[in-house]
């Protein structure tokens, strides 16, 4: 999920520019499953086309209060979003549709978009629909962050678990020269790959004989 923060304020600066490069940005891999929520959240329905999900453009308009989707045509031609009429989907993919979202048999023309342009409509809507949707996708994006940081902090406790490992499986090996001359050595190498953690040079009996 793209930084909403930035988004705004390119949104905000009319930036065009930074605005599509902010979109371009947006993962695709988790987009499909934060659109999903977003759906099931506000109570509208999606469906996939090509790995992506994409929701009626009129039903997308209904969640941000706006009297019809001329709106979100525009915000979409304007930043130049994609869309997706139903025209353009294959014959049995449009039938599974219009029996999935109860559509007319004969409609080919209801249009879809994505999650850029909810997106948008999110940053640049004023209705007080439009602030209720914003309000739920910083606190998405919160949460979302929250999660990361914790992903973040069990990787490095993992990673720290397989270094501990790592080093002992080193000094074991240390211990099973024979050689004291070649011990040493090779303790003070592994000393320094742990940047003087194992004090090896201010504690020459640490791979000592030891006496049966």
């Amino acid at each position: 999920m793209t930084n909403l923060i930035d988004l705004q304020i390119a949104v905000l600066d009319e930036d065009i520019d930074e605005t599509q490069s902010l979109i371009r940005e947006l993962d695709r891999r988790t987009e499909s499953d934060v659109y999903s929520k977003a759906a099931a959240h506000f109570g509208f329905k999606t469906i996939e086309h090509l790995g992506r999900q994409f929701a009626m453009r009129a039903e997308v308009a209904r969640i941000f209060g706006y009297i019809d989707e001329s709106g979100l045509r525009k915000l979409c031609q304007r930043y130049q979003i994609e869309t997706v009429s139903l025209g353009s989907f294959g014959q049995n993919v449009r039938i599974k549709i219009r029996e999935e979202l109860k559509l007319p048999e004969k409609d080919g023309k209801t249009v879809f978009i994505g999650w850029d342009a909810f997106l948008l409509a999110a940053m640049e809507s004023k209705t007080p629909q439009a602030k209720a949707v914003k309000s739920y996708l910083l606190k998405m994006e919160r949460a979302g962050r929250v999660a990361a940081g914790a992903l973040d902090f069990a990787k490095e406790r993992n990673d720290r678990i397989k270094q501990t490992r790592v080093i002992v499986q080193l000094i074991g090996e240390v211990d099973r020269i024979k050689d004291q001359r070649f011990r040493q050595v090779a303790a003070e190498h592994v000393d320094d790959l742990l940047d003087g953690a194992l004090g090896v040079t201010r504690q020459p009996d640490l791979f000592a004989p030891t006496s049966n």
